[in-house]
């Protein structure tokens, strides 16, 4: 950050400008000439929160995809084909069985068990050769879809949300404030933000195995070396 602002030291200033702006915007009451400009401060804090929530579920989807094209060089674009198969799973366990934390565990071992079958069958066939491994997921995605849109339909499921989950809860934003002084605080979904928490916390716990632990070390090597981490007696696949 020290030698970012040394060598660009207006694009620092940019940034600095722009993060107190944007937290004068968060944090500070907004007068009635701010309303009538942009808006209620309400609607624009919850489509901040609502893009940061998203920016987070992203990040859990692509996390993923990062680390074995990262690694392995395999370009599967039937990842999201994937990740929605994983949703419908959950969906069903959590019906058939009342439970939803068992639609997560049904969900996790299925896909994984999906994924290594793909990487034995599929992969290891084309390794290399990325513009085979694109149209055969590509094509793999688009049978995927199809299988489950014959299926479930394209009706939209959604698993209950838990009791503890359910709800909203008081930040300490700032969304309004009243004629009488009274300060009105933003409640947003507990469920969004539990979310975006887990991918916080999956984030961190990424970064702390991709740099603490000799897992770690050797899936960097193979990022930045794969044949020379191979000549060294680890196996890639």
């Amino acid at each position: 950050m020290i030698r970012f602002a040394q060598r660009h030291p207006l694009w620092t200033l940019l940034i600095l400008i722009a993060t107190a702006l944007l937290a004068w915007l968060i944090f500070a009451p907004w007068s009635s000439a701010m309303v009538a400009a942009m808006g209620r401060k309400k609607v624009f804090l919850n489509a901040l929160l609502n893009g940061i929530t998203l920016g987070g579920l992203y990040f859990l989807v692509a996390s993923g995809f990062t680390l074995i094209f990262g690694l392995m060089r395999n370009v599967n674009l039937a990842h999201g084909s994937l990740y929605l198969l994983g949703g419908y799973i959950g969906y069903e366990i959590a019906e058939w069985s009342g439970y939803w934390l068992a639609s997560f565990a049904a969900a996790f071992i299925v896909i994984a068990l999906t994924g290594m079958a793909l990487q034995i069958i599929v992969f290891r066939r084309m390794e290399g050769e990325e513009l085979r491994q694109t149209l055969v997921t590509i094509g793999l995605s688009i049978v995927l879809a199809d299988i489950m849109l014959w299926i479930w339909g394209g009706d939209f499921y959604q698993i209950q949300t838990p009791d503890w989950l359910y709800g909203a809860v008081e930040t300490p934003l700032v969304s309004a404030v009243k004629s009488s002084g009274q300060i009105v605080y933003l409640k947003y979904p507990k469920v969004r933000l539990v979310i975006f928490c887990a991918a916080v916390v999956l984030g961190i716990a990424m970064w702390w195995a991709l740099h603490r632990t000799r897992i770690g070390i050797l899936i960097r090597a193979g990022v930045d070396d794969k044949d020379m981490l191979a000549a060294c007696g680890v196996r890639i696949q």
